[in-house]
């Protein structure tokens, strides 16, 4: 008998366990659904806020690229335009009050001489003052030991 009674509340048990499994999963079926659809609505939403906040920004950098194009050409026609007008400037004007005087003082063949031999005199004396040097550095080195 009790054995029976053990395999009837086994039996009702599980038929209880499965009718419980086949209600809740409907009911999840419809929560998953609702949720992939809330998670599907917010990306979506979000890749819309992403992609119009790219567009935005890019237009944005758009618009400033051009106007400092804009800028430095209007920079560079000016500049242009001042050079143009200083070249007019130089070109028209005829400095007739003007008269050159020449400064420089007649060297003859002599004085080109001259200041050659003191240059080569200057570098044959710098010459032995560097041999002396390095025959004295040698006399030293060589009486330490």
């Amino acid at each position: 008998m009790k054995r029976k009674f053990i395999l009837i509340f086994l039996v009702s048990l599980v038929l209880l366990f499965i009718n419980t499994i086949s209600f809740a999963t409907n009911n999840l079926k419809s929560d998953i659904n609702n949720a992939t659809n809330t998670v599907v609505d917010g990306s979506q939403r979000l890749g819309n806020d992403v992609k119009n906040g790219i567009e935005k920004a890019s237009g944005a950098i758009e618009d400033g690229a051009r106007n400092l194009g804009n800028t430095v050409s209007d920079g560079m026609q000016n500049i242009g335009n001042g050079i143009t007008s200083g070249m007019n400037n130089m070109t028209n004007n005829t400095n007739s009050d003007y008269t050159a005087t020449r400064t420089a003082t007649n060297i003859s063949n002599a004085d080109i001489a001259n200041s050659n031999l003191w240059t080569w005199g200057a570098i044959a004396v710098a010459g032995a003052v560097i041999v002396g040097l390095v025959w004295y550095y040698a006399a030293e080195h060589n009486t330490e030991r």
